[in-house]
Formats: C-alpha cells, sequence, structure tokens
C-alpha cells in the first residue's frame, strides 16, 4: 500500500516533510521533472527493470547514472574552466572514439601533466599553427619548439593547395628534412612523421621551416596546420 507525504506549498515552493515524493518514469522526450521553460530539459527514471535516473537536454539522455556508474552519452564532455561554473570551458576529458580517451582543451594547444606535490613534472604537450606560407624559398612557423623540450614528432595537414614549387619539405633550420620531405601540396594531403632521427632534444626555441622544392622553389600560396609533438620537463620548486 503507498505511503502518502504530508507537503505545504509555499509561493511556488513544495515541502516535503516526511516520506518520499513519487514520481512516475518519465521519458527523455518527457522528463518527469522538467524545467519551466524548457519541459524537455530535466531529469527522468528508467523504470523497474531500468533502475536509473537520466538528465536529459532537448529530449535527448544525455547522462545516466545507476548505483554503481555513471555514463555520458557519446558526444558527452567532463569540462572545467577558470572562469565561474557556466563559462567557456578551457579543459575538455572527452570520449573522441570507441576505447579512446581525450584530454583537449579549446585553443590550439594541448598538454598532459604528471606532476608531484612539489611542482617536478613531465609534459606531453602539442601545439599548432594555421601557418600561411611566406612567398619565398623557405618559411617558419611563428610557434616553435620550446627549450630543452623531447620533440616526438611533427604532423601536419595542407589546408590551402600551395603553389609554386612540386613538394614540400618539412624540417627545422641545419636539418630541412627531418619532419618529411617530397610532401604532396594538395589540399587535404597530410604528413605525419616521427623524423629521421628522433627524439630530438632541442637546447634553444626552435621554428618549424617549410622548404619548397622544384619548379619555381619559391612559395607563392598555400596554407599548412602544422602541429609539433613533444616531451617536458620541470625541477620540483622546493
Amino acid at each position: 500500500m503507498p505511503r502518502y507525504l504530508n507537503s505545504r506549498a509555499v509561493v511556488d515552493a513544495l515541502t516535503v516533510t516526511t516520506g518520499p515524493l513519487l514520481l512516475p518514469d518519465g521519458t527523455a522526450a518527457a522528463p518527469v521533472a522538467a524545467n519551466v521553460n524548457s519541459v524537455q530539459t530535466g531529469l527522468f527514471f528508467g523504470g523497474a527493470a531500468d533502475p536509473s535516473i537520466y538528465a536529459t537536454t532537448a529530449g535527448t539522455a544525455f547522462l545516466r547514472m545507476t548505483s554503481d556508474q555513471l555514463n555520458l552519452r557519446s558526444v558527452g564532455l567532463f569540462g572545467w574552466t577558470s572562469g565561474a561554473a557556466g563559462s567557456s570551458m578551457d579543459t575538455i576529458l572527452a570520449r573522441d572514439a570507441a576505447n579512446t580517451l581525450a584530454l583537449r582543451n579549446a585553443n590550439a594547444n594541448q598538454t598532459m601533466r604528471f606532476g608531484t606535490m612539489n611542482a617536478a613534472y613531465s609534459q606531453i604537450s602539442a601545439v599548432s599553427e594555421l601557418h600561411t606560407l611566406a612567398a619565398a624559398a623557405t618559411s617558419d612557423t611563428t610557434i616553435t619548439i620550446p627549450a630543452n623540450s623531447l620533440v616526438v614528432g611533427v604532423t601536419l595537414r595542407v589546408t590551402t593547395t600551395i603553389t609554386g614549387c612540386t613538394t614540400l619539405d618539412v624540417g627545422v633550420a641545419g636539418a630541412t628534412t627531418r619532419y618529411g620531405t617530397g610532401i604532396a601540396l594538395t589540399s587535404g594531403t597530410t604528413n605525419v612523421s616521427p623524423g629521421t632521427t628522433n627524439p630530438t632534444i632541442y637546447s634553444a626555441a626552435t621554428a618549424i621551416r617549410f622548404t619548397a622544392v622544384g619548379g619555381g622553389a619559391s612559395f607563392t600560396a598555400g596554407v599548412i596546420r602544422v602541429t609539433v609533438h613533444y616531451i617536458s620537463l620541470s625541477a620540483p620548486t622546493s
């Protein structure tokens, strides 16, 4: 036999004094506890065969909580921000694909840090730049490989077709093919290179250098998105 609760209404508020508040299961499209301005946003229950609590936004369930699990749907993200709650996320933990967990942020630079209590850390980073090639035989990036870092490799994508040469080399000053040679120029071309001598430690900040090869051997147009993947260390502060 159901047990009834004692309650009182005060200026549109419901105060439960004893007993549970019993609600029907609801659905993603019709949550049992909904937002007054968006009736498809709220909470609902899975029912006797599925003892779960769901959260839904605009009719789509994005979170499920059971006695021992907390699940997000495939596009769900856990996000952190340096600002107030609700402001733009700057660090994101995401499911990028099946069996793939990714830590990323809202800009072109990605970092994962493993630290000690006295601030010593090892850090895996990826820094990116959308680089418009200079009208010259070589073109250096604005981003640099940080001093004293260990470069694992350099990756790139041609986003605007390159003209003025027949192929492209990628490296650094003094080693212009370290991260790729004979790369095609058409938009959509990608290159993943660990380098011919990698891992390589750079003692000073170093730009990535693109070199035009063949044809006029001088860039006349083209844009490349380039990413440097590296490891760096920090000493303890105490």
